[in-house]
């Protein structure tokens, strides 16, 4: 493999933290890591068709990688976190990498060899690769990444997670493991109905958690089918009454900054939708943010995204879930709208150990689920009103428009698709969701 132009001189003695070696980055992220003077290398799946290694390319725009753009947003213009460079001047265009990402040994391998071969400083994974435990392990041996392995494990493991909560006695949840799916009817009974029934290590492609509200739905098959695909293990739990928060945090030197909570499922007027900043009384605020730092100081996280679930009961904020990544889309990019903060440029900022500066919103973002009839497609005209409309930044369709024989930019493959809007007050995105959602004339999420 060729260095990047500028890197071809003699190699230094040992690794060198302006080389990094990032795994699914966005282009963004590859732009942001060049303008501020590093030398790059990434690494894209080669399973994905018809995708290009990922390197030097146009940022995004408002609309993120993929999807349909509503125009300018004024809000872009001032985000925060302009990265300081390591070097006087922008760094080399990236070396773009291929490897199959469901080949873990292979991944490693040639993670292994680039830096090796180059002096990488820092491995950054993203995306469903960055929990991959052979990837973590790997980067750990190698001293790449300033995470232990471990700490993303426990984080990203709904059984770990869970006994490590209850353990400390921190955001207590009755919960049993069944080995297989005979062994549910015990466990549900042990736990108490209504319990959620957790595929373990199913990953993000498996079987949803599955509600039993009484024995029936055991008995008459309704469950065994949800989870027809996972035959075990499962993590049964009590069921969590209150509305959930989505908590995204930055962690450097394992101090965690909470970046911003967002309101999950949110009831209102149009329907269900997610809004940034979450809507909460300054003692219920708090009170998640002590639970959320709580588990990632528990797991030992020291360095980078998290993202973590907590429902609001009546005996406080109890975690649901949590991952060592950014929340995917759509809510990873509702704290940005909102506040204009670049998560790219501060989590390199970051590496440089530059203090987090959490950011402060000046307006609201909402994401609201939709799907349409089956066999119905959306037209361009109808599409354009949408887009046009106050607020609106994105639409991402739920399947492919036309003739297109696969699924567009902007497609979600679950047959769901979401809209993506700005307004001046909570009240003010519900009715922004409800003019859109009526020119769609689609089914809420």
């Amino acid at each position: 493999m060729t260095p990047p132009d500028g890197c071809s001189g003699p190699a230094p003695d040992g690794p060198d933290q302006r080389r990094l070696l990032l795994v699914a980055p966005s282009p963004r992220l590859v732009q942001e890591a060049v303008s501020a003077g590093y030398a790059v290398w990434t690494v894209s799946d080669s399973r994905e068709a018809g995708a290009e290694p990922t390197g030097w390319g146009t940022p995004a725009g408002p609309s993120g990688p993929a999807g349909v753009s509503a125009g300018a947003d004024p809000g872009a213009e001032g985000l925060t976190g302009q990265v300081g460079p390591p070097g006087p001047s922008p760094g080399p265009a990236p070396v773009p990498l291929r490897a199959d990402f469901g080949d873990a040994r292979a991944l490693c391998d040639l993670i292994a060899e680039t830096a090796r071969d180059h002096h990488i400083g820092w491995l950054l994974a993203f995306g469903e690769v960055s929990t991959l435990p052979a990837l973590l392990e790997t980067a750990e041996r190698l001293e790449l990444s300033p995470n232990p392995a471990e700490s993303v494990r426990l984080l990203g493991d709904p059984s770990a997670m869970r006994g490590l909560l209850n353990g400390s006695e921190h955001s207590y949840v009755t919960s049993v493991c069944a080995q297989s799916f005979d062994e549910l009817p015990t466990a549900v009974e042990r736990v108490g109905m209504p319990a959620m029934v957790r595929p373990l290590g199913a990953g993000a492609a498996g079987p949803r958690a599955v509600l039993v509200r009484e024995r029936p739905d055991i008995d008459t098959g309704r469950v065994r089918e949800r989870l027809s695909d996972h035959p075990g293990p499962y993590l049964v739990e009590t069921f969590l009454d209150g509305p959930e928060y989505g908590v995204e945090t930055l962690t450097v030197d394992g101090m965690h900054r909470v970046l911003g909570i967002t309101a999950l499922h949110r009831a209102g007027p149009a329907g269900h939708d997610h809004l940034f900043p979450a809507p909460l009384a300054a003692g219920d605020e708090a009170e998640i943010r002590a639970a959320t730092t709580g588990l990632l100081g528990l797991a030992g996280y020291e360095f980078g995204f998290a993202y973590t679930v907590a429902v609001l009961t009546a005996d406080g904020p109890r975690i649901v879930r949590s991952q060592a990544r950014q929340a995917d889309e759509p809510i990873g990019r509702l704290i940005e709208l909102a506040t204009g903060f670049a998560p790219e440029a501060e989590l390199l900022r970051a590496l440089t150990g530059a203090p987090v500066e959490p950011p402060v919103a000046h307006r609201y973002a909402s994401a609201v689920p939709f799907r349409l009839s089956p066999g119905e497609e959306l037209p361009a005209c109808r599409l354009k009103e949408i887009t046009g409309l106050p607020g609106v930044r994105d639409v991402r369709l739920p399947h492919p428009r036309g003739n297109d024989p696969v699924p567009d930019a902007g497609a979600d493959g679950d047959g769901q698709g979401h809209v993506v809007l700005t307004a001046g007050s909570p009240a003010e995105a519900s009715l922004r969701v409800a003019s859109t959602l009526r020119l769609l004339g689609a089914e809420k999420g």
